[in-house]
Order: C-alpha cells, then sequence, then structure tokens
C-alpha cells in the first residue's frame, strides 16, 4: 500500500519472471481505477520503451519503474493499480484466481490518496 496527497507521485516498480516466450503483437496494460469508478489508462513499454514484451525471453527477470503523478484537485480515496497483458480485445488469464479481478487484471497496488 502507498499514500500520497493531490499533487503528489507515487514511483511504481514491478518484476517480471519470465517463463515463456509471449508472441508478438501482446502488449502490457496498466490501469489505475479510482474509487469513483473512473479509470486512467497508464499503458506503456516497459523499462522506457527498451523492452517490449516481444522481446522478452525465457529466465529474463525484468524490472519496471515508473510514476503515477495524482493532480492537484484528485478526489481523496483509495485507488487500485492493475497490470495484464492484451492483444487486441484479448487478454491472456491472470493465475492464481485470487490475484485476478475477475477481469484479467493482476491487482498490483492500492494507493490511498488523503485529503
Amino acid at each position: 500500500a502507498a499514500e500520497t496527497r493531490p499533487g503528489g507521485v507515487v514511483d511504481v516498480t514491478t518484476h517480471f519472471a519470465v517463463q515463456r516466450r509471449i508472441e508478438k503483437g501482446w502488449r502490457l496494460f496498466f490501469h489505475l481505477d479510482a474509487p469513483s469508478g473512473g479509470r486512467r489508462i497508464l499503458d506503456h513499454e516497459p523499462v522506457s520503451g527498451l523492452m517490449p514484451v516481444a522481446r522478452w525471453r525465457p529466465g529474463q527477470q525484468i524490472r519496471d519503474r515508473f510514476s503515477i503523478t495524482f493532480p492537484p484537485g484528485t478526489p481523496p480515496g483509495v485507488y487500485t493499480l492493475y497490470e495484464g497483458v492484451f492483444h487486441g480485445a484479448q487478454r491472456l488469464p491472470v493465475k492464481p484466481a485470487a490475484q485476478n479481478d475477475g477481469r484479467d487484471r493482476l491487482r498490483l497496488l492500492q494507493i490511498t490518496v488523503r485529503p
């Protein structure tokens, strides 16, 4: 869990342990869901664009860092960061089921925005 205030920034680090190759065309997505039901799309290519999913090889360990800015005026509450892998309308399944939000998104982090 992380905390911030409106106008703040939360730094996020994700780690990927590659078990198998993923076919070309698949990409990561990142969603930040607001308590009000809104969503920010934070999609990006990992490692500042240097490691798209198509370049991943079995046995690799990939660390991706990015920042989430909460602009002034961001409503307080608990925001949830999700990630997954998609190709068009398809998503790769998220396992184990306890980590799947039911829409093949992995829950990564909850961020509390304080007033």
